[in-house]
């Protein structure tokens, strides 16, 4: 973008602002003075809300930022975002779009354990800040994929653990005890699932329930994600 104008304005969104600050401080090493860095800690609903007082054409980058999200949630953010949008602005998003079944489950139990310890850190947090000391050598973790392909839904991944035994293990911090039967499952998501896996349609009808256009969508070689152009529909201006 910058090849093609003298200076670009970014306002970078996280709830961090340790984080958002280490990112805008080396961005400010590459780009100098050619990029003014504007950001915004907060979370998305009220970060998003401060961008309408941004002026002049928008692109706004959303990557990944949804596939953990509900559906109503996720048409809602876009909704958000198309509030911020003129005819002059457009928005940029990316989306799963892998569908494979072998391939979704090999990335969410992978051979290295990575996953699985990034999901169960949910555990090891549990342990730590809420003074548990649950044991995850007493469930086996494993994953599902739901495939959908309704127009109006997505598909899904589910991390859980199941209990190898009977269990129960008091957490102090929050007043209730972690009880299990032998079997049972104890899911790492909020609703039916998380990591949605989309259609091309799906990511249309999304969009259009919030009021924007899917103008463009470019994919990889092997179709693992989809990058999708939109603009805010006109009966919105």
């Amino acid at each position: 973008m910058l090849r093609r104008q003298d200076t670009l304005t970014f306002y970078p969104l996280d709830i961090s602002g340790d984080f958002l600050m280490h990112g805008v401080h080396h961005l400010s090493e590459d780009y100098n003075n050619s990029l003014v860095i504007k950001p915004i800690v907060a979370d998305y609903v009220k970060g998003i809300e401060q961008l309408r007082t941004a002026e002049g054409p928008k692109m706004i980058l959303w990557l990944n930022g949804i596939s953990n999200l509900s559906y109503q949630d996720q048409v809602n953010t876009f909704r958000l975002l198309s509030k911020v949008m003129t005819d002059k602005c457009c928005l940029v998003f990316s989306a799963d779009i892998t569908e494979d079944r072998e391939t979704i489950l090999t990335a969410y139990n992978d051979a290295t354990g990575y996953n699985k310890s990034f999901i169960q850190y949910a555990i090891e947090r549990l342990n730590r800040e809420e003074r548990s000391e649950i044991d995850v050598t007493d469930f086996e973790y494993n994953v599902d994929f739901i495939p959908n392909q309704d127009p109006d839904s997505t598909s899904y991944v589910r991390a859980f653990i199941i209990a190898m035994k009977d269990i129960q293990y008091p957490i102090p911090g929050l007043g209730v005890d972690l009880s299990m039967k032998r079997g049972e499952r104890l899911y790492f998501h909020e609703g039916a699932g998380f990591s949605c896996k989309y259609t091309l349609d799906q990511l249309r009808h999304i969009v259009d329930k919030a009021g924007l256009c899917l103008e463009e969508t470019w994919t990889d070689d092997n179709k693992h994600v989809a990058f999708c152009r939109c603009s805010r529909t006109e009966e919105l201006l």
